[in-house]
């Protein structure tokens, strides 16, 4: 999903927490803290998730396997 959507799935779960409903009906969305889209030269060439612990905690994981933490 962070790949399709290119964006961190935080995203989709800080929308619905602000208010916006809508974003639950969007194909695909899992809104919880995990995946993050991966970039290569400002494109995204695909996606990295992780599940089982927390949100915050998954998306740590996330991170490090991108190099990015």
């Amino acid at each position: 999903m962070a790949a399709t959507y290119r964006r961190p799935t935080r995203v989709f779960m800080e929308a619905i927490n602000k208010g916006g409903p809508a974003t639950a009906t969007l194909p695909g969305v899992f809104a919880s803290p995990g995946g993050l889209p991966i970039m290569a030269d400002g494109k995204v060439t695909g996606g990295v998730g992780v599940s089982g612990v927390t949100g915050d905690q998954d998306e740590q994981c996330s991170k490090a396997g991108l190099g990015t933490t």
